[in-house]
């Protein structure tokens, strides 16, 4: 083979660059919002990520939490070289990236950001005054709560983000409909508290309920029980208990061939026994990832 014909692949053209006009605007700084998105539903999202309907349709599947009021930086990158060959001293293989965002619900977002640690399926999607930005490979985050001295001082969530990919992530017009907060009563959000465990019996009763592990979710929405609420070390039986006041959930939802309704007959059966409303499993069961409980 010629070397002609070896390199004919290679090329040394670059894409063209566009002058703004005078009165153009600029994009402003400050990660102002944001969330994760899973790392199963970024090829979907990435057909159109300037599409609400696209973004809604992972919000409903729970491939995408929104964080809809953040501050923030995005450090830009930092460069790394590998050794360049013929006349190249060395080559540019990529950056490692930096953002670090601050989320004020302090209280209510504790299980949120505990459940990030040790994740490694999730992208960072971060939006300045216009344009939405989503990392190419999942993140690693790292949340942390400092507390000042000051009086004056709010406690709010920081967390540092880092990845590693080859360029800087792409911005896109940001389809701003979908940060939103979800009012309760009195312009806030409603919580309330939810119970989940397992244990290696069958038979799930109060008692079982009361000595689980404590979540928070939002009022009339679709509960999440975290990754690891339930058997990590092997099959077992499993539950989540909400209050009675709550509606009645119809169908569970772990990954796209883990799932189903709730029933008699079904892997999750349902019992009310005041205060709680007890989804249990029949058989001895084991999950990873997280479970949604979802509304009709």
């Amino acid at each position: 083979m010629a070397y002609s014909d070896y390199y004919t692949a290679c090329s040394d053209d670059i894409d063209p660059h566009f002058c703004a006009d005078c009165d153009s605007p600029t994009e402003k700084g400050r990660i102002r919002r944001g969330g994760w998105l899973r790392h199963a539903a970024y090829p979907a999202v990435m057909v159109d990520p300037t599409s609400a309907a696209v973004w809604n349709t992972a919000i409903a599947a729970g491939d995408f939490i929104v964080l809809p009021e953040l501050s923030g930086t995005f450090d830009g990158g930092a460069p790394k070289y590998g050794p360049g060959f013929g006349d190249t001293k060395e080559k540019f293989l990529g950056a490692d990236y930096a953002a670090v965002i601050k989320d004020p619900s302090y209280k209510e977002n504790w299980p949120h950001y505990r459940s990030l640690v040790g994740k490694s399926s999730w992208h960072l999607v971060y939006v300045t005054e216009t344009q939405l930005h989503i990392s190419g490979v999942p993140v690693t985050v790292a949340p942390k709560n400092p507390i000042t001295e000051n009086v004056d001082d709010d406690v709010i969530w920081e967390s540092e983000v880092k990845w590693f990919e080859t360029f800087t992530p792409a911005p896109h017009d940001a389809p701003m409909e979908i940060f939103t907060c979800t009012p309760g009563e009195g312009g806030a959000v409603t919580t309330f508290e939810f119970m989940t465990g397992s244990k290696a019996t069958e038979g799930i009763d109060n008692d079982d309920v009361n000595a689980g592990s404590t979540n928070t979710g939002t009022s009339g929405q679709d509960i999440v029980a975290p990754d690891g609420a339930f058997a990590t070390a092997g099959p077992e039986f499993c539950f989540m208990a909400e209050p009675l006041t709550e509606p009645a959930k119809t169908t569970w939802y772990n990954t796209a061939i883990n799932n189903g309704d709730i029933g008699p007959g079904e892997t999750f059966e349902v019992a009310d026994s005041a205060p709680w409303r007890i989804y249990y499993t029949t058989a001895a069961t084991e999950f990873t990832g997280p479970v949604e409980f979802r509304l009709p």
